[in-house]
């Protein structure tokens, strides 16, 4: 994201902070996927008894 901004400001690139965050899409879905997934697994009876 910092990349972009910097393009942005230093050579007038108004396409390049749009194309950054553009870039981090496919992490973030991978996060929220592996996220769920980690959810979905969590037993609720046992995480009750450890808390």
């Amino acid at each position: 994201m910092l990349t972009g901004i910097g393009l942005t400001q230093w050579l007038g690139w108004w396409w390049a902070d749009p194309e950054a965050a553009l870039l981090i899409v496919p992490y973030v879905a991978w996060e929220g996927i592996e996220a769920t997934k980690d959810a979905w697994s969590i037993d609720p009876d046992e995480a009750g008894s450890t808390a």
